[in-house]
């Protein structure tokens, strides 16, 4: 806003009712290379009149010089009172900012909505969360090893860039994902196993296309990045801007947060700035190129820094997830990454919101599927500007995540 042409506002002041004198005086800032809002409203009124007033005296080829009426005190000031007015964010009520918020599944315009949403593949979730992973945020997705983290990243992926309207919008070049893969996790096999199963009218033998060429066109809009140490992961983010505008992303995948630097000798204090300064670059880019930014954390036993000192007591319930063998984790980095996130969902084999809920999806889990190929546990939101904690039931088979109502 500080870098908006005065000359574009000379045009609102002449249909704003505001006095010749004050328009004059603008135009003459302008010639006089105190171009810019930034310019003007970090000058001080008395040396925006000196400036203006000695400009004039002393130029002899200014050509207005012997009608120009010198500008007072309070007409510079007037004409500071009306600039701050115009360039002044507007009083928004929470009617606005709800009508201004769309699913990606809408034909909207992505360069004029406030926010909008990915969605997961699991419907209840996603109505939980007021339509999915919300842009301008960041989601973060923890639980135990194998509970199906990275499946959850590349269904939301895959829903992303398969969503036909998204791409009719007048996106070019069309939306893409950028995924950054720490752990090398990341198989183009399985997402295209995903795509199969789940749209088998659009990659599949029912496609009205060559299936090869829509194959190669989702695979081709996710821009893979493996950075193998936290100096090389944290150089990726910060040139993340740059990127995400050029490929128009509209989801940034980091798989997982603390892989790299859990293998590093990092003492806690340097730990912590490290992931300080990395919540910060995302939460700049989520919200300079309105995307979704989501990232999985790993878990470790509630106990000790890594399990999660800090969220103990009833947080700390709300917090914990099991693992195959009924262990209780924590998502790791403690505390001070909690509060860097904006969501938090957890994964898990059991509802931590509901006791006895092992037994019940342990017999979900065998009516589900006979051959293994399913599994089953559930979500949970955990911190979320726009829900309440609430856990939803899930499971991964070959379309990738869904619902248990699907």
């Amino acid at each position: 806003m500080s870098k908006r042409k005065l000359e574009r506002i000379v045009s609102v002041l002449d249909d704003s009712g505001v006095e010749s004198k004050a328009r004059r005086l603008l135009s003459s800032l302008c010639d006089f290379r105190i171009d810019t809002v930034g310019n003007l409203l970090t000058s001080s009124p008395m040396w925006l009149l000196m400036t203006v007033g000695s400009s004039i005296g002393n130029n002899e080829n200014f050509e207005n010089k012997t009608q120009y009426i010198c500008p007072t005190l309070d007409s510079v000031k007037e004409v500071i009172r009306e600039i701050s007015t115009i360039v002044a964010p507007k009083p928004r009520t929470a009617l606005d900012l709800h009508r201004a918020q769309y699913l990606l599944n809408e034909s909207i315009n992505f360069d004029t909505i406030e926010r909008w949403f990915l969605k997961t593949g699991v419907r209840d979730l996603d109505k939980v969360m007021g339509g999915g992973l919300s842009s301008k945020f960041i989601t973060e997705i923890s639980g135990p090893p194998g509970i199906g983290k990275t499946q959850f990243c590349l269904t939301t992926l895959l829903l992303a860039l398969t969503n036909s309207n998204a791409t009719a919008t007048g996106f070019s070049p069309p939306p893409s994902v950028i995924y950054i893969d720490t752990e090398l996790k990341l198989d183009p096999g399985r997402l295209v196993q995903m795509a199969l199963h789940r749209y088998p009218a659009i990659y599949g033998s029912n496609s009205e296309v060559s299936p090869q060429k829509a194959l190669d066109a989702l695979l081709s809009r996710v821009k893979i990045i493996r950075p193998t140490s936290s100096k090389e992961l944290q150089h990726e983010i910060e040139e993340l801007q740059a990127a995400a505008i050029s490929s128009r992303a509209v989801l940034i995948v980091i798989d997982s947060v603390a892989a790299l630097v859990r293998k590093e000798a990092m003492t806690e204090r340097d730990r912590e700035e490290f992931f300080m300064r990395q919540s910060v670059s995302l939460k700049r880019i989520a919200e300079l190129c309105n995307c979704v930014v989501l990232v999985t954390n790993q878990a470790s036993p509630g106990s000790g820094e890594e399990g999660g000192a800090g969220l103990g007591g009833e947080f700390g319930e709300l917090h914990s997830m099991t693992n195959d063998w009924g262990t209780r984790m924590l998502p790791t980095l403690g505390p001070s990454w909690h509060h860097c996130v904006s969501v938090r969902l957890t994964m898990s084999r059991s509802n931590p919101l509901q006791q006895g809920s092992a037994a019940a999806m342990s017999s979900a889990m065998d009516d589900s599927n006979t051959d293994g190929e399913t599994r089953v546990g559930f979500v949970t939101v955990t911190k979320s500007p726009g829900s309440a904690p609430l856990a939803v039931p899930f499971r991964i088979g070959f379309p990738g995540m869904q619902g248990l109502e699907t």
